[in-house]
């Protein structure tokens, strides 16, 4: 299943205003369900273990000069959004982490996990242990939850990542690594996300698998924007990257635009979830 935030226009000359809201469907795009319906823009979704979903908004405060988000959850039967917490800050990311099943805000003010109603701060010093994958606040330093670490440096044409006296350059765009996937320690096989940091709305992500032994890097997706994926099965999910922009809505207008595909990184299939006048801003496969 997937979930999503998207905005579904309204047809050219209905003067009704559209907003990002919360969707489910099916990875190939039946059954889907609109979830929310207020004024609001919902900024991101995320699953939570518990088969929930987590998702947050957020306004710009002029007089405090700051950003205050408002996290709900909810499981979809019923659905019961709840209010987890609200919270004050820059989006700017101190340190960025990921782990299936919990849901990860990165602010500037810190990292907060939200599951099962809750939202615990993490110090950076507890992050090994509270994130599967991590990295620090610098960005070069990349750790997991077995312990391993690697230092991340990052180039115009190529990335190198280092352990020890072992060290491989991998043909990764040079916007950097998002993030590592959980259980990534299976053998010597590690998952990793690339992506080319471009203009506004167009981040181009691509999925890698590194053998650490050998130091063989082969894409496995690319070409996609706000992917995500369930490291125990082959399906993903992300946003078009070239059609990302502004698409043409009525007369001499244009609006911000894009797609959901979602696919199978084994096979090489890929298919259209939701297309037509949309902006989808995020995605997330139910783990």
């Amino acid at each position: 299943m997937l979930a999503y935030v998207a905005r579904v226009y309204y047809p050219p000359g209905d003067r009704r205003k559209s907003h990002q809201q919360l969707y489910i469907s099916d990875l190939d795009g039946h059954h889907r369900r609109q979830l929310t319906h207020g004024p609001k823009d919902v900024d991101e979704v995320q699953w939570d273990g518990s088969g929930a979903l987590v998702w947050w908004d957020s306004t710009y405060d002029n007089r405090a000069a700051t950003y205050r988000y408002t996290v709900y959850e909810s499981h979809l039967r019923p659905f019961r959004p709840r209010l987890v917490c609200r919270l004050e800050s820059d989006p700017g990311t101190r340190a960025s982490g990921y782990r299936r099943g919990v849901s990860v805000l990165d602010l500037d003010s810190g990292t907060w996990l939200i599951h099962d109603g809750h939202a615990s701060p993490v110090k950076d010093a507890e992050l090994g242990t509270a994130l599967n994958a991590w990295r620090n606040d610098d960005g070069d330093r990349w750790g997991f939850g077995t312990g391993r670490r690697i230092d991340v440096k990052l180039g115009q044409e190529a990335t190198t990542v280092s352990q020890g006296t072992r060290s491989w350059t991998l043909p990764i765009l040079s916007g950097g690594l998002g993030f590592y996937l959980p259980d990534i320690d299976r053998g010597d096989t590690i998952l990793l996300l690339g992506y080319l940091l471009g203009a506004y709305h167009s981040n181009e992500d691509h999925f890698y698998s590194l053998d650490w032994a050998t130091g063989k890097t082969t894409e496995l997706v690319g070409g996609l924007g706000c992917m995500d994926f369930d490291v125990d099965s082959p399906y993903y999910a992300g946003t078009s990257f070239a059609g990302r922009g502004l698409i043409p809505y009525g007369r001499g207008r244009n609006v911000w635009g894009a797609k959901l595909y979602a696919g199978d990184w084994k096979t090489g299939k890929r298919w259209l979830v939701l297309g037509g006048r949309v902006y989808v801003t995020s995605v997330a496969v139910q783990p």
